[in-house]
């Protein structure tokens, strides 16, 4: 809105100068003088020889709707009137500026070269003139004439330091690197030591290859700015990579003298001495970061886990675990140390110990998401669907539209067989979902179909795996459960039979798809082939639903002695179907 104002505030300048221009040429026209000779060295008078009363007015009145289209952003509509200003008026060289700055805002850089060369034709001291073509030389890539332009700014303007400023960068720009430093001197001479000036002058001498420079140019900032760490830094940089490693590591140190909590400048000190392979005074840094209260839990965790990351060996966890008990000393708090303790767990594949250590630094800082995420990870690894829904539960009470946490509760509730909870909680995480959230969104729908189907709801179920297959059609997981579904409940058997065979294509030695096939044969009473495949599946992978399935195809072939041995397999398998309960009391489907 400031911008706009401005923009706004210039174009009304330049269109009051224009018109109070004209009022004087006006007032002079009318003043009634003997001496002819005189009046005519005006010129404005040799301009009202040149336009009619009418015509001057005719270019107010275009220029001055031109400006108010143009602070209204009707780019388009502005250059049309200043076209009719300049049909009048051919040099009227404010004009053509505005149409240049339009152009150049519309990226038409190749005509706005043109109006722009043209204004300055006609008035080559302008200073905005001057730095519109500059601007536009550079981006229609014309670097040479953006510079040689800009060097005619000065001469007019000598004073100017965004001049110097601008042809410095477009020194640089240009690889004329001399003369940028140059420039930069004098700009310095007017003004001071600068720190943009400085850093520029440093990256520049970098470019030269002249490192001892760009380290004078980084001295001269510190004796100005003795406590910004950046300046410290950048020398450190340049000394290492100059193989000035004692240089380096003074610099640090005279920072830290400074400033004893900078802690970019510990870590890079204890890292120093690690490559020297000084490992005490590595740790005698590092425990300068560890122990101090000052510096942040959050930067002491990333670190180690960095360290975790880099080296998995006993010596390292050993020293990751000396300096996290530094953290409790120096807090008070057990919490960072639990949490390091149930990482280092996890790492070493105890699901059980990390989620422990996990819970016990829960207790000091239940506001952790990430923690809980991480519990509820382990909770669902550990498959106790008990675990699951009471952590997610305490998670959703602090977050109560965090979507990780609302998936979790509903998938607990699936597995825990309360189908209708699980159907309201994914039903829920659906609208709080983005749509690039592609992955979560296919668990999501396909949780939701099953949960549909087991809760008898069979029409949203076929309705959410038609959506799932629109989404993924060639997914096996799905076509298999949609098809083992519509068999189930002996229903468009043709189409079951159709998807599943698809699955069974591309994934044929798999015994949940081989089974599934069988499953959908027996439905079509086509048993020597169901017999077949749930052979197949029963030789690959005895659960209690392939034992049912296939003792189910013996009984109808006959064989009901192999048939009640299987249902009394599957029965041990710890199926507690009442179907196959009263299958094995009866002797019979």
């Amino acid at each position: 809105m400031h911008n706009i104002k401005l923009k706004v505030i210039f174009y009304l300048f330049f269109a009051f100068l224009w018109m109070q221009n004209n009022h004087l040429v006006a007032q002079k026209k009318n003043h009634k003088t003997k001496n002819k000779q005189e009046n005519n060295k005006t010129v404005k008078e040799e301009k009202d020889k040149e336009l009619s009363l009418s015509k001057k007015e005719q270019i107010d009145y275009y220029f001055h709707e031109a400006l108010t289209k143009k602070a209204l952003y009707d780019y388009k509509g502005s250059i049309s009137l200043f076209q009719e200003v300049l049909k009048i008026a051919p040099k009227h060289h404010a004009s053509l500026f505005n149409i240049a700055d339009m152009l150049y805002e519309m990226k038409n850089f190749s005509e706005a070269e043109i109006y722009a060369e043209k204004a300055v034709q006609l008035d080559s001291k302008n200073i905005w003139y001057l730095k519109l073509l500059s601007l536009i030389y550079e981006k229609n890539q014309k670097l040479d004439n953006a510079i040689q332009n800009l060097e005619k700014n000065l001469i007019h303007f000598p004073g100017e330091i965004d001049i110097r400023l601008e042809l410095a960068e477009m020194y640089i720009k240009n690889a004329q690197y001399r003369k940028a430093i140059a420039l930069y001197d004098t700009i310095e001479s007017y003004i001071g030591t600068n720190e943009e000036i400085s850093v520029q002058k440093q990256r520049i001498y970098l470019l030269l290859n002249e490192p001892e420079k760009a380290i004078s140019e980084l001295q001269k900032l510190i004796q100005i700015y003795p406590y910004e760490p950046k300046h410290y830094h950048a020398i450190y940089d340049l000394f290492m990579k100059t193989n000035q490693k004692q240089a380096a590591i003074q610099i640090l140190e005279k920072l830290l003298e400074i400033n004893p909590d900078e802690t970019l400048a510990l870590f890079k000190v204890a890292d120093y001495y690690k490559s020297e392979k000084d490992y005490e005074k590595e740790m005698f840094y590092l425990k300068k970061v560890f122990s101090n209260p000052n510096i942040s839990i959050e930067i002491k965790t990333e670190y180690l886990m960095e360290k975790i990351n880099q080296d998995t060996s006993v010596q390292n966890l050993e020293k990751v675990l000396e300096l996290a008990s530094y953290i409790q000393d120096s807090k008070g708090n057990e919490g960072i140390f639990f949490v390091l303790k149930g990482d280092l767990a996890n790492m070493i594949n105890q699901p059980d110990s990390a989620r422990y250590y996990y819970k016990k630094a829960i207790e000091s800082n239940e506001e952790n998401q990430l923690l809980w995420n991480r519990i509820l990870q382990l909770d669902a690894k550990l498959a106790n669907p008990e675990w699951i829904l009471e952590d997610a539960q305490k998670a959703i009470n602090l977050f109560p539209n965090e979507p990780v946490f609302i998936y979790f509760l509903g998938f607990a509730y699936y597995q825990l067989q309360n189908y209708k909870n699980a159907i309201k909680n994914f039903e829920k995480l659906l609208k709080l979902l983005d749509s690039d959230d592609e992955d979560m969104l296919a668990d999501v729908y396909q949780l939701l179909a099953d949960a549909y189907y087991y809760d008898k709801n069979y029409k949203k179920s076929d309705e959410t795996f038609e959506k799932l297959l629109e989404y993924d059609p060639d997914n096996p997981i799905i076509l298999n459960n949609y098809a083992y579904y519509l068999a189930e409940r002996s229903e468009n058997l043709d189409k079951a039979l159709n998807m599943i065979e698809r699955v069974i294509k591309t994934n044929p030695n798999e015994p949940s798809f081989q089974d599934t096939y069988g499953w959908v044969l027996f439905k079509m009473k086509k048993y020597d082939e169901a017999q077949k495949w749930i052979e197949k599946a029963y030789e690959s992978k005895k659960s209690a639903d392939i034992c049912e399935h296939l003792g189910d195809v013996y009984f109808m072939k006959g064989n009901k002695s192999r048939a009640l041995e299987l249902w009394k397999e599957a029965q041990k398998l710890g199926s507690k179907s009442e179907t196959l309960i009263n299958k094995i009391k009866t002797g019979t489907l």
